[in-house]
């Protein structure tokens, strides 16, 4: 069992118990700074059982020496002169489903459960759901219209679609391309199109993938929309789940080099990584396959853990400190996440 989360200098991570008992003696307070090797707990065991010895902290440097291989063919390597070409992004677009759920409403009369408990629980006071005259072309198809004529650009000004999405239409054609056709009005529009699957991380996977795109196509746009449809796969008895998801869409343009003038902000290349997860924890199943499924205190704990981590990694890639940063927006909307960053660093967390 997990008797601990200890939070060290760039990670954040649980202590296990791996025997039985019962803790007798806390020796240490949240928030206090404990050394390698010393207690944390007292433990009431069976008689019997064997404790683990105390870690020791033992400091050294490693000297490691790659081996060189007969079979390794050595390439050239880039001047070191060479930098990335800067890559901008246009305001980001919004289409919404047109129902607004409030927290009253999804709950009903009879639930113990009120509209605060939500709040205090996820920050969220309402949600947007699509109606019966609505999917996730038909809005997606909007957002990108909107930010095309925001930017005074057409389709045709665009050399990649790419789509994030985890509540898909059809698997083929991809809803890349359906957009695509929904924003050609008719004539044949060869560009680039295609899909991402990155859950809550999409829209970073695919800001990655058109910013590196644009790194060897810098006179190119890229327009980047997410597409989520949640709320027919919602079980509307699990309130682990039902009050959490909507249907919203979004549209956003990549500018290259070439045409970084017209941007409203620069964007850094993202820092990505994925753990791998066998469904237990949280899945979305194909449409009329089920329901949305979700262990919330353990996203909740795998969140925190993995956005710290995240957080650190990219200070470290640009050579700064968490602590100088002014302004930390977690990609997440459960509150109780942001708090729980915000717990663990001075910038403010928004």
């Amino acid at each position: 069992d997990v008797v601990a989360s200890v939070e060290a200098t760039k990670s954040v991570f649980d202590i296990t118990c791996s025997i039985d008992g019962e803790v007798a003696e806390i020796l240490c307070a949240v928030g206090d700074t404990v050394n390698v090797g010393e207690n944390m707990i007292r433990l009431k065991t069976a008689s019997g059982a064997r404790a683990k010895p105390a870690v020791k902290e033992i400091t050294g440097k490693p000297i490691l020496h790659r081996r060189k291989s007969q079979n390794t063919l050595v390439l050239a390597r880039e001047p070191r002169g060479h930098r990335a070409f800067d890559v901008g992004m246009s305001t980001v677009e919004i289409a919404k489903g047109s129902r607004i759920i409030t927290n009253e409403e999804l709950l009903g009369a009879d639930n113990p459960m009120t509209s605060e408990d939500i709040v205090r629980r996820t920050g969220i006071r309402q949600r947007y759901w699509i109606d019966k005259n609505e999917d996730a072309i038909s809005l997606s198809v909007h957002a990108c219209q909107q930010v095309l004529e925001q930017q005074g650009l057409l389709i045709d000004d665009i050399d990649l679609v790419i789509c994030s999405t985890t509540s898909p239409m059809s698997m083929t054609p991809s809803m890349a391309c359906r957009i695509l056709n929904g924003l050609s009005t008719g004539k044949e529009t060869l560009i680039q199109a295609y899909d991402i699957s990155a859950a809550c991380s999409g829209y970073l996977y695919a800001l990655q993938s058109g910013y590196d795109f644009l790194q060897s196509t810098p006179h190119g746009r890229v327009m980047v929309t997410t597409a989520e449809i949640l709320s027919p796969l919602l079980d509307l008895n699990d309130f682990d789940t039902s009050i959490l998801f909507g249907d919203a869409t979004t549209a956003t343009i990549l500018y290259g080099e070439n045409h970084f003038e017209h941007a409203a902000a620069r964007i850094q290349r993202p820092e990505l990584s994925a753990k791998g997860e066998d469904g237990s924890t949280l899945s979305v199943p194909f449409r009329n396959a089920g329901f949305i499924q979700m262990k919330g205190r353990r996203v909740f704990q795998e969140a925190v853990r993995c956005m710290m981590n995240s957080l650190n990694r990219v200070c470290d890639r640009e050579g700064i400190h968490v602590d100088e940063l002014d302004l930390v927006v977690p990609h997440q909307a459960n509150q109780r996440i942001i708090d729980a960053i915000q717990h663990r660093i001075n910038p403010r967390v928004f």
